[in-house]
């Protein structure tokens, strides 16, 4: 961004002085009517209040501007102040207080912003970044992806189509061996289809309930609480 050279003599003469507005001390140099603000500040000159602003804006009266013409784009053509003093090549405060003088009602926010697109600011560019690595409200583990439809892909399913180096198909789905579905160790993977998954998981957790009964089991043998049956 180019560096405004400001000094201090000149704002004075031009806001004190010439009574000129910070928009067009702005327009005049070709910068932000904040960067005015921010050096008037610097400088330690006197901002004027909003009674004095007004009684200066007693010389639009001077400009002869359709009132109608200014309702129609502010309101029909929905066009910001700043783009409708662009159109009539006037200072948006000419546009902004004869909109006070004929009570033109300003726009809420939400009506300002109806139908302006914006760019989505996802992935890398969103300030909540993160590393695009996070877990799902199902447990599982999922990754950024641009190229994805829905911009995220299942950790588990991209680590085994690495290991695969290939695509896997829809009805493939990937297991997790010991149940714990942020595991995604490779030797903790593997493809099942549909058909049989479920049947699989549950094979699983009785086989896991039976190692559990079978120590609780021994527990109560060494706590004397059960005597070993024989035959």
């Amino acid at each position: 961004m180019k560096k405004i050279n400001l000094k201090k003599e000149f704002l004075k003469k031009e806001y004190i002085e010439k009574k000129l507005s910070t928009s067009q001390i702005a327009r005049k140099i070709n910068c932000n009517t904040s960067t005015i603000y921010s050096r008037l500040i610097k400088y330690k000159i006197p901002i004027r209040t909003v009674k004095e602003a007004t009684k200066l804006c007693k010389h639009h009266e001077k400009y002869n501007i359709d009132i109608n013409k200014i309702r129609n784009l502010y309101w029909k053509r929905k066009f910001s102040i700043s783009k409708i003093a662009k159109y009539l090549k006037h200072s948006e405060s000419v546009i902004y207080y004869r909109m006070i003088k004929y009570n033109i009602r300003r726009r809420d926010i939400s009506q300002a912003n109806k139908g302006i697109s914006r760019p989505r600011m996802s992935g890398p560019l969103n300030s909540r970044w993160k590393g695009g690595r996070r877990k799902d409200k199902d447990g599982y583990i999922i990754l950024w992806n641009a190229n994805s439809k829905y911009h995220y892909v299942l950790e588990h399913r991209d680590i085994m189509e690495k290991e695969l180096k290939r695509k896997l198909n829809s009805n493939e789905l990937v297991h997790h061996l010991n149940g714990i579905r942020d595991d995604n160790r490779i030797e903790n993977l593997v493809i099942v289809n549909s058909h049989n998954h479920e049947r699989h998981t549950l094979l699983k957790l009785a086989k896991k309930r039976i190692k559990e009964l079978e120590k609780q089991l021994e527990k109560f043998k060494k706590e004397g609480k059960i005597k070993e049956i024989k035959d």
